[in-house]
């Protein structure tokens, strides 16, 4: 069983957006009560989604995809999905970072 500084680590190499595809589904009280039984690490992370992590949004939405001609369909909400994955973990801080994101990562998919 791994000790406390093992599991302290491995929440420290989670990135941003795995902790919120894990947390997005929990309500606010479920995750208070989480982070108040929990040790320090896994505190300090519920806190970081609550106070931040939640609140970040992809430089572009629907309507800008929209706008660039892509056709809503499947692959819109996984384009969405990604875009805020690659924001949340750092890798685009402008629309432009976005498009090229696009460019670049959605079509060689």
């Amino acid at each position: 069983m791994p000790n406390n500084m093992d599991r302290s680590h491995a929440f420290e190499t989670l990135k941003p957006s795995t902790i919120v595809s894990h947390l997005k589904s929990y309500d606010l009280p479920s995750l208070i009560l989480i982070g108040v039984r929990s040790d320090r690490p896994l505190r300090r992370l519920i806190w970081q989604y609550l106070t931040h992590w939640s609140r970040v949004r992809a430089p572009l939405n629907g309507n800008d995809l929209k706008a660039l001609g892509y056709k809503p369909g499947r692959q819109f909400k996984l384009m969405l999905d990604q875009l805020l994955a690659a924001t949340l973990d750092g890798h685009i801080h402008t629309p432009e970072d976005a498009k090229m994101f696009l460019s670049t990562q959605i079509l060689t998919e």
